[in-house]
């Protein structure tokens, strides 16, 4: 399964360079996501032209469940200042966070955020 980032969506919506990594992965059903993801989305896409069939096809992806782990996203964060790497946003640490509680890849445009990834042995699509 696929936990896909904000960045990789909006690449997506956008018909972007890197998107076809996500039309693969729905083709397949691979795709899953989280609220932190949805609560980034949502408001975007309702001001696109065709939104509510946007909205409609992310209503039927898997949502994870999530309750943040808070030591392991500080204790993550705190490693990425001592060794004066670019910190991540909470958001990014929340879909992390729960990329790695439920054992799933994350897709990311982002490079900090697949940085942050490879640095906590969370696998990238």
């Amino acid at each position: 399964m696929i936990l896909v980032d904000t960045s990789a969506w909006i690449a997506f919506f956008k018909k972007e360079p890197g998107s076809e990594r996500l039309r693969n992965a729905l083709r397949t059903g691979e795709v899953v996501t989280c609220e932190t993801i949805l609560f980034e989305l949502l408001p975007a896409l309702a001001v696109r032209p065709n939104s509510e069939a946007l909205i409609r096809h992310l209503e039927t992806i898997v949502v994870l469940d999530h309750t943040a782990d808070w030591n392991w996203i500080r204790s993550g964060q705190a490693r990425r200042v001592t060794e004066g790497k670019r910190l991540i946003g909470l958001a990014d640490w929340f879909v992390l966070d729960c990329a790695r509680r439920h054992g799933v890849r994350v897709l990311t445009l982002d490079a900090a955020m697949a940085a942050a990834a490879m640095d906590s042995s969370i696998p990238l699509a």
